[in-house]
């Protein structure tokens, strides 16, 4: 349990936004996903490219998202998409990847973007690379109070994804290859990528993690390949699920 309080987390949220983002927290964005009680220690860290949609049309700064962000709520399971809460393929996609890793159902979870400027698309989010550096510093913060042993990035591109971004801050530099979970199949994106290496935190600690890279949920429902390379005892104790 962190020792912090949700306000001082997110007052030190705030501040950390203001600090590096400079300009850029008056634009359209989110810097969480769920709320502030899923920065818990111990729990996964699920994080995606950057928020979706017209940024627009949709008007709440990543300022603005941040300060609102409820104490309390998970969008995959809490909203209605349409259908019913947490029925739509992308809140089923995701909740089922979690509950497949952990190896259970009703999973609590922390869910953020790599990168907290919004675009309708990847192909249109300036500059990816550079945001994602000015983003980093909070990552660190909120890496330090949950300090997961895995790492889910929904997404697995070598180019400009979570996984691409995320492996790029382990240490030592071999860390930023990565492995399939199935060698054997012609998907082998889809049957995930992982990897295992060191991240330096906001508070100077440094902590081992897995980083799992998994085809995109908005583009995939789960692939069965996946499915099974995750079930696979080997693969769990690989990647810290299992002992």
């Amino acid at each position: 349990m962190n020792t912090i309080s949700n306000d001082a987390i997110k007052a030190n949220t705030i501040d950390l936004l203001k600090q590096n983002l400079g300009a850029l927290v008056h634009e359209s964005g989110a810097s969480l996903y769920t709320g502030w009680d899923s920065l818990s220690a111990g729990n996964l860290y699920a994080m995606g490219l950057n928020p979706g949609g017209d940024p627009g049309s949709i008007g709440k700064s990543i300022l603005q998202e941040t300060e609102s962000t409820p104490y309390s709520h998970n969008p995959y399971s809490d909203e209605d998409w349409g259908g019913g809460m947490g029925t739509a393929p992308h809140q089923t996609s995701v909740l089922k990847t979690i509950e497949l890793i952990v190896g259970r159902k009703n999973v609590d979870f922390f869910a953020t973007n790599a990168v907290f400027a919004r675009s309708v698309d990847a192909n249109q989010l300036s500059n990816p690379w550079q945001l994602w550096d000015l983003c980093w510093p909070v990552h660190q913060f909120f890496l330090s109070l949950i300090r997961p042993k895995v790492i889910i990035c929904l997404g697995n591109g070598d180019n400009v994804s979570a996984f691409r971004f995320m492996r790029s801050k382990l240490e030592p530099v071999e860390a930023q290859s990565y492995s399939y979970l199935d060698h054997t199949t012609s998907e082998k994106f889809r049957a995930g990528k992982w990897t295992r290496g060191s991240l330096s935190l906001s508070d100077g600690s440094e902590i081992e993690t897995t980083v799992l890279g998994v085809a995109h949920p908005s583009r995939f429902q789960v692939p069965t390949v996946f499915e099974t390379a995750i079930k696979n005892s080997d693969n769990r104790r690989k990647l810290g699920l299992d002992p």
